[in-house]
């Protein structure tokens, strides 16, 4: 979605060619180039907001504390907005709040979203992840409620280098994730973990640059009926290190072969053995034999 300067929500307002601004200091507090939502309206401000690309003359460029937030239900941002960063803890609803937020469209020049940024928020269903994106934070997406995230998720942000600790842990089945992204350097401890239908084989391949697969990375991944069986992985060259039970239950039940393009007789040279890889009863082969 688009959002340009014809149409500005502020709370329960709608301004037509933004002839009038409602109050905008009202509802945002602005420190530097962080805006944060007003803490005296988290409860009574309702509906869909959209945050200004300026605030008292200085531009805009992080996303702060909106956490608490009861009734707005969108959040839009202006087609010139500067944003780049998401804050850590910014929507974070890990006390499992009634809260009604569904959407955040965020705009196309963040490329960092932070630590628990997104924690627990379950009503969520939409967030635009665009390609500028980097970084994702350690429990950005994660999920301590037995129900899940509604958020779909089917592609990584192309320009990823670095998906954080349990940045998907518990999310589960609308995490829906067939490949990584060449520029995908790290895989943080859990990052996957109990996401049933992250169905991925290739690692390192085909131009990737990924060197570290996390601990429980894809544990209990991969099992899911949505997306292909996954009966074997492979294991490219760029890959340097590989942690402890990183593959434990992937793919339960139909992983039968694991191949790797250094020597598969030697599996010290990722730091561990197969068996702590969680590769237990996997037959190991050569990559390309």
């Amino acid at each position: 979605m688009v959002v340009t300067n014809t149409v500005v929500l502020y709370g329960h307002y709608l301004q037509e060619n933004c002839t009038k601004v409602a109050s905008r200091d009202e509802y945002f507090t602005q420190s530097g180039g962080t805006i944060a939502l007003n803490g005296d309206y988290r409860t009574t401000l309702a509906g869909k907001i959209t945050i200004p690309t300026t605030l008292n003359g200085v531009t805009i460029t992080t996303l702060g504390n909106f956490t608490g937030m009861k009734e707005v239900t969108h959040i839009f941002f202006l087609s010139d907005s500067k944003i780049t960063t998401v804050a850590d803890y910014a929507f974070s609803n890990i006390a499992r709040d009634s809260i009604k937020l569904t959407a955040v469209y965020l705009p196309n020049s963040v490329t960092s979203i932070g630590d628990s940024a997104f924690d627990t928020v379950t009503s969520l269903k939409t967030v635009t992840l665009n390609d500028n994106i980097t970084e994702i934070g350690d429990n950005a997406f994660r999920c301590v409620s037995p129900t899940g995230m509604q958020v779909e998720i089917t592609a990584l942000p192309a320009s990823l280098k670095r998906l954080g600790m349990s940045a998907f842990q518990n999310a589960g089945a609308n995490i829906k994730l067939t490949t990584l992204p060449n520029s995908l350097e790290v895989l943080g401890d859990y990052c996957l973990s109990s996401c049933p239908n992250v169905k991925i084989s290739d690692f390192g391949m085909n131009g990737s640059v990924l060197s570290s697969i996390g601990q429980r990375a894809f544990s209990n991944a991969g099992s899911g009926n949505v997306g292909p069986t996954i009966t074997e992985i492979n294991i490219g060259s760029s890959v340097e290190t590989i942690k402890s039970q990183a593959f434990n239950n992937y793919a339960k039940n139909t992983l039968t072969n694991a191949y790797f393009a250094k020597d598969a007789t030697d599996p010290s040279s990722y730091g561990t053995t197969y068996e702590d890889m969680g590769l237990s009863g996997v037959t190991i082969g050569d990559l390309g034999t």
